[in-house]
């Protein structure tokens, strides 16, 4: 795992380290479907990182030899890419270092792949639900199920390394 080794603290917030990549992301997502005012091409887009975040992003990438942008990168992928189960196992998460445990907890069903899921049980409580789309929701669920599992085994690695798995819990977890 390139982030492998960069789990030392030196007093940045992972909460507030959180919001900063969910907030890009979300910037990211709504900038490439809306082609919004930010929205300069596919693979361009201007982020403004606070100081801390960027200087914590810096650090991780020089320890790692990369790139802050390729650091970025892998943590927005973290939280928010599509990942089969063999390439995100519950037994891959042992090589994981604590910030990218953390991610793993914070992750979330994408909202599109979420608003379906509200979709598709609605009509299911209403008893208007076709074969079609109650397989498409039996595989969103597959895939919530398995965040969880995922989630668990970042929790429970957490307090095994120490960490106040309490403070992720209340942050939404």
């Amino acid at each position: 795992m390139p982030l492998k080794e960069a789990h030392a603290d030196m007093g940045y917030d992972k909460a507030a380290w959180l919001r900063v990549v969910r907030l890009a992301a979300i910037q990211l997502q709504w900038c490439k479907e809306s082609k919004g005012p930010f929205a300069m091409s596919e693979a361009l887009y201007r982020l403004d990182i606070p100081e801390l975040t960027l200087n914590r992003m810096r650090q991780i990438a020089r320890e790692n030899e990369q790139s802050v942008e390729a650091v970025l990168i892998e943590s927005l992928n973290l939280l928010y890419g599509d990942f089969s189960e063999e390439d995100l196992s519950p037994e891959a998460l042992k090589e994981y270092s604590d910030e990218q445990l953390v991610a793993i907890v914070h992750r979330r069903l994408a909202w599109p792949q979420n608003a379906r899921l509200r979709e598709l049980a609605a009509l299911g409580d209403e008893g208007e639900i076709s074969a079609e789309e109650l397989d498409e929701m039996e595989g969103l669920i597959e895939v919530v199920d398995y965040q969880m599992l995922l989630r668990s085994e970042a929790l429970l690695l957490l307090k095994q390394h120490g960490c106040d798995i309490q403070k992720h819990l209340r942050l939404g977890a």
